[in-house]
C-alpha cells in the first residue's frame, strides 16, 4: 500500500464512509508482529513527507490509539516515528529558508522573528524589579528632602519650623 498525500486518502474516506472505515480498522491482537512493524514503518514514512499521524494511521486501516499502544510496547519503533516527524519539520524549515532568501518578505519576517526573537520581535521585553530595600531607600530620600536644619544642627521638618514662626507672629500682632 502506498502512502500518498491528498486525493487517495480523501477518496477512500468518501467511498467507504467513516463507519465502514472504523469497522475495518485492525486491532493489535489481529495482526502478527511483522505486519504491525511493517504498518508502523509505513506510517512513519507517511509522517516523514508531512502526512499527519492520525491521517497516516487511518490510511493503513489502523486506529491512532492502537498505534500509540503498540509504540508504548516497542520503544525502538517509536523513535522511528519521532525521527519521521523531525524529517518533515526539517523539510519545512528548509522550504521556509529558501522562500526567505528567495525574496519572500513574509517568510523573511517569520524566519527572523523565530530565529532571533530578541533582535526582531515586535515586542520589547523590559524587566523591572523593585525590592523592598529599593522602595525603602526611595522613601528615606523623600523624607530627607523634607527635613530642614535649625540653628542647633537638629533636623526638623518644614512644618515644624513654620509652627514657631506662626506662634511668634500671633504674639507680636
Amino acid at each position: 500500500m502506498d502512502c500518498t498525500v491528498g486525493k487517495t486518502i480523501q477518496s477512500r474516506d468518501k467511498l467507504n464512509g467513516p463507519r465502514d472505515f472504523v469497522a475495518r480498522q485492525f486491532d493489535i491482537e489481529e495482526l502478527d508482529e511483522m505486519t504491525w512493524r511493517n504498518r508502523v514503518i509505513e506510517i512513519a514514512r507517511c509522517i516523514s513527507i508531512g502526512v499527519p499521524f492520525s491521517k497516516a494511521c487511518h490510511h493503513y486501516d489502523v486506529a491512532p490509539d492502537k498505534v500509540r499502544k503498540y509504540l508504548m510496547k516497542h520503544q525502538e519503533i517509536s523513535v522511528l516515528i519521532a525521527s519521521a516527524e523531525d524529517i518533515a519539520i526539517d523539510d519545512v524549515e528548509e522550504a521556509l529558508y529558501q522562500a526567505a532568501v528567495g525574496g519572500n518578505t513574509s517568510a523573511q519576517i517569520f524566519f527572523l522573528k523565530n530565529r532571533r526573537p530578541a533582535r526582531w520581535s515586535d515586542k520589547q521585553h523590559h524587566e523591572h524589579t523593585l525590592t523592598l530595600a529599593n522602595q525603602l531607600e526611595g522613601e528615606l530620600k523623600l523624607l530627607e528632602a523634607d527635613k530642614v536644619h535649625d540653628d542647633d544642627g537638629e533636623n526638623r521638618r518644614e512644618d515644624e519650623v513654620d509652627q514657631p514662626i506662626k506662634v511668634l507672629s500671633r504674639q507680636a500682632g
